[in-house]
């Protein structure tokens, strides 16, 4: 509620002053003061990415898991098939994987549940809730997982640490 000759504004003509009195806060600020890129710190920005990665990589990992065990069903069951369109999918999602995990992320069930609380707006919060409640994740799953990793890290030959 000041009007554009009380504002000082660090990166505007002075001749394209937007006018200030009744306006739209979030817009002046975005416009006018170095927010092109969006509201949100780079820093969050990093730390919620990184979360959907680690609860992309654990969805994909427990996908693919189901998708391989169906395989596995499919071969015992009728020995000459061949599915392609199930392979197809399988290597889809390791090549995900892959991706996921060249990204990185920090492999901690509890670090990213933090991460989540810390969160101020409620539609970005409540998504990634509902996400990190959809995949669980106790010492033997973990254990499991990492070994997955390094099973396919192997077949692809590249070098995997886990921290």
């Amino acid at each position: 509620d000041i009007p554009k000759t009380n504002v000082l504004f660090l990166d505007v003509d002075a001749n394209e002053k937007p006018e200030t009195f009744a306006s739209n806060i979030h817009e002046l600020l975005a416009t006018s003061f170095f927010l092109k890129e969006g509201y949100m710190g780079q820093l969050a920005k990093e730390k919620i990415e990184e979360t959907i990665r680690f609860i992309n990589f654990h969805l994909s990992t427990n996908e693919l898991k189901q998708l391989e065990d169906e395989l596995e069903h499919i071969k015992t069951k009728l020995p000459n098939t061949v599915d392609n369109k199930l392979q197809i999918k399988i290597e889809n999602i390791k090549n995900e994987i892959f991706e996921l995990n060249r990204k990185g992320f920090k492999n901690d069930f509890e670090y990213h549940k933090k991460i989540i609380g810390l969160i101020g707006e409620p539609i970005i919060k409540h998504k990634l809730e509902a996400m990190l409640k959809s995949i669980s994740i106790d010492d033997k799953q973990r254990s499991t997982d990492e070994q997955r990793i390094l099973d396919l890290a192997k077949e692809l030959n590249i070098e995997v640490v886990i921290k």
